[in-house]
């Protein structure tokens, strides 16, 4: 069963991450002027953002090949992706004079719904996998 549900997160996985590569900077969704942050805050989230879409890529390739211990990396960026559409939905970061284009919130919103989605099929997938981690039971030798 944990081969299973890992090979479907890794699609959703996919799908969250493929939905970020859509978003990106001077491409038709993502129109909106970032000239006011400073360059290192501007490439600094733009490589952030690289490595949560490569990290991510990386991750679905393990859960598809089977390797069940990739599932709390998953969570973790899921985690990493309601953070990021968090904070822009909320207009803190990062903010710009143009308006959020209806396409781009539509993206948004879809991608943070299916983030937790991720989050919580991947953490529930883990534990089951792994009843007795996180449960305060110690193993003796």
């Amino acid at each position: 069963m944990a081969a299973t549900a890992a090979r479907r997160i890794a699609l959703l996985l996919t799908v969250v991450t493929l939905l970020l590569v859509s978003l990106a900077p001077w491409g038709p969704i993502e129109t909106r002027s970032f000239e006011h942050l400073s360059p290192v805050v501007y490439w600094g989230f733009n490589a952030f953002l690289i490595l949560l879409g490569l990290g991510s890529f990386a991750t679905a390739y393990r859960l598809w090949s089977g390797n069940t211990d990739a599932l709390l990396v998953a969570v973790v960026a899921g985690v990493l992706y309601i953070a990021v559409y968090g904070l822009d939905l909320a207009g803190i970061f990062p903010t710009s004079p143009d308006a959020m284009p209806p396409l781009l919130f539509a993206i948004e919103v879809v991608d943070t719904a299916l983030a937790v989605v991720l989050v919580v099929y991947s953490y529930w997938v883990w534990n089951r996998a792994n009843p007795h981690r996180g449960r305060g039971e110690t193993r003796t030798s």
